[in-house]
């Protein structure tokens, strides 16, 4: 009985790192610590499909893209989003608006 159970815990446990779920990489932490490469391609494409984003490439570009993502999620998370267009000003001497 109890090799019974070992076997198939061994079999899960093989199972779950075959196929891996998206919550079970800790991207941001492989992000802080810029060990973002040391994932196989499978894994980084978990990235992709969980967040729906269609990319193909070579898996230095697949980091990349998946650094550029993180970090302007995280960047947007901390509330300090850049101005997508810089506010217009109206000139004091023709009243003509001036972007900048």
């Amino acid at each position: 009985m109890r090799k019974e159970k070992k076997k198939e815990e061994i079999e899960r446990e093989q199972i779950e790192w075959l196929n891996p779920e998206y919550n079970d990489i800790d991207l941001v932490g492989l992000y802080n610590s810029d060990k973002l490469s040391s994932l196989r391609v499978d894994k980084l494409s978990l990235y992709f499909s969980h967040h729906k984003i269609t990319f193909k490439g070579k898996k230095a570009e697949k980091v990349a893209m998946i650094k550029a993502h993180i970090g302007s999620l995280l960047y947007d998370s901390m509330e300090c989003q850049q101005p997508r267009q810089p506010p217009a000003k109206k000139c004091a001497a023709t009243s003509d608006l001036i972007t900048f």
